[in-house]
């Protein structure tokens, strides 16, 4: 059985909070102990004025009305010139 670590962000999270979650996601931070392997968000929190390049999937559980919501938040992971 594999244990992934994961961190949370949605509406309710400090802003911060949501820094040093987005801190500890990063590709740089992300070989430090306990860092999250899994980032779980709500579209609301993930779809505006993040770049989660550090990702490489995107699962969308809560649909929007808006499906350009959608596209927008899958396009934070991916970004032109990302090689992963």
């Amino acid at each position: 059985e594999r244990k992934f670590n994961y961190a949370r962000l949605d509406g309710s999270t400090s802003q911060q909070k949501r820094v040093a979650i987005l801190e500890s996601f990063s590709s740089e931070k992300g070989n430090i102990p306990g860092s999250p392997d899994v980032l779980i968000m709500s579209l609301r929190a993930g779809g505006v004025g993040l770049n989660l390049t550090e990702a490489n999937h995107v699962f969308i559980l809560d649909q929007w009305w808006n499906y350009y919501l959608e596209l927008q938040c899958m396009d934070r992971v991916h970004r032109i010139g990302q090689k992963r």
